[in-house]
């Protein structure tokens, strides 16, 4: 799938050679890190793990700093029949 995502990026990863050898390589290498030693997986796997949080973390923060800004309160009618205008907006 990340190359698939990857081949987004860079076309010439669509298919082909070059999109199984770029699979490969994204295999054998935390493969060949694990073949190293249980330390040095596991490290590698701490530091996959933080890679997947941090970006989380940064739209935690930067949504709870957004919704400290002004507050919207809702009309009664646009709470019980919001209708197709509102939630065209809202999209």
């Amino acid at each position: 799938m990340f190359v698939s995502y990857l081949a987004g990026l860079v076309p010439a990863l669509a298919d082909g050679w070059a999109r199984g050898l770029t699979t490969a390589v994204l295999i054998a290498i935390p493969m060949l890190i694990n073949c190293l030693g249980v330390r040095s997986g596991a490290a590698l796997s701490s530091i996959f793990a933080i890679a997947k949080l941090l970006p989380l973390a940064l739209l935690v923060a930067l949504g709870l700093g957004h919704a400290g800004g002004a507050s919207h309160t809702d009309s009664r009618a646009d709470v019980t029949a919001p209708g197709w205008g509102a939630w065209f907006t809202a999209l």
